[in-house]
């Protein structure tokens, strides 16, 4: 993706102690975690369910898709993030506090190559380190992440049920 010198909004989340961002379009919202019903023989990427108004959506530990590895013990998600992509949702869970940036397209750099988390083609630019002693931030492409196969594999399921 190329990035202009334009203003763009993401919703930044902690996965794993790394930084991610999301469009703001493609976040529906963000919740304080709900209690998670667990589902029974589940991926291990799937923490269980929630129930939003009404809407039972799969709540899913974004760190695992990546392939970007735990640097404490888990734990229980603090926030979700509700992704919202052609109709479909997901809520990813974080670990920490969940915020609203803008950034312009400068600060933006195109992933690297060697980027090392295994779902790359999720990653559409890197932004500065947040913080000293952190990594680059990941900006995912809510659709991508949305098509990686394990979860377009609960996608086509919950569409057959």
């Amino acid at each position: 993706m190329e990035w202009t010198g334009a203003i763009h909004t993401f919703v930044h989340f902690d996965v794993r102690g790394a930084d991610c961002y999301l469009a703001v379009d493609t976040v529906r919202e963000v919740i304080l975690a709900p209690p998670i019903t667990r589902v029974f023989r589940g991926p291990p990427f799937v923490h269980g369910v929630v129930n939003i108004r009404g809407e039972v959506i799969p709540v899913l530990d974004p760190g695992m898709l990546l392939g970007i590895e735990a640097r404490d013990g888990g734990g229980t998600p603090h926030m979700l993030v509700v992704l919202e992509v052609d109709e479909y949702l997901v809520a990813l869970v974080t670990g920490g506090e969940v915020g609203v940036y803008q950034r312009t397209g400068d600060e933006i750099a195109q992933p690297p190559v060697d980027l090392s988390i295994d779902a790359t083609d999720c990653v559409t630019g890197i932004l500065p380190p947040a913080a000293p002693g952190k990594g680059p931030g990941l900006i995912l492409d809510g659709h991508r992440f949305i098509s990686l196969p394990p979860v377009a594999a609960l996608r086509s399921g919950a569409e057959k049920a």
